[in-house]
């Protein structure tokens, strides 16, 4: 069973990640101009300014990161030893995933319609969008997985 939990792990993983870029992009529209104009200094302004851009850039990261776990999946799927016959459980692991997913896509859409959040996330699409699909991605990587699971041979064979 540690593929499963696992799995959740990785989901949980990335609605933590995806809830951290949006807490510090909140964090950042809300201190920085306050430590900006308390400082006044033009290094500190730089400074902050560079911490922001950062910060805005981690909408870019979370995309490659997402991207990148669902490649690695597959090709690491290739070297599982499977047989068809155990496709049903896969199936219906895709079933659970895909209602654990489902939950906690709601779960975060809830937590960024809040007023105050829902402008900071209106700065990180991306992130916004994946987190808006997030069991239809699931999904699509898992029937990806399933397929060069069990297209292959039995036993492992290319």
């Amino acid at each position: 069973m540690k593929g499963i939990s696992d799995a959740i792990y990785l989901f949980i993983f990335f609605i933590a990640f995806a809830l951290a870029i949006i807490f510090s992009g909140y964090f950042t529209s809300k201190v920085f101009p306050y430590v900006n104009q308390t400082l006044n200094n033009t290094n500190t302004s730089a400074l902050l300014q560079s911490g922001e851009d950062f910060v805005n850039n981690l909408d870019y990261v979370f995309a490659i990161v997402f991207i990148g776990a669902g490649i690695v999946a597959v090709i690491l799927s290739f070297f599982v030893e499977s047989h068809p016959v155990f496709f049903i459980f896969a199936f219906i692991l895709a079933i659970i995933l895909v209602f654990v997913g489902t939950y906690l896509r709601d779960w975060f859409l809830s937590i960024i319609s809040n007023s105050e959040l829902s402008s900071v996330a209106n700065r990180f699409p991306i992130t916004t969008t994946i987190m808006q699909y997030y069991p239809l991605a699931i999904l699509v990587i898992i029937l990806i997985i399933a397929f060069v699971m069990y297209a292959k041979g039995g036993g492992g064979e290319f």
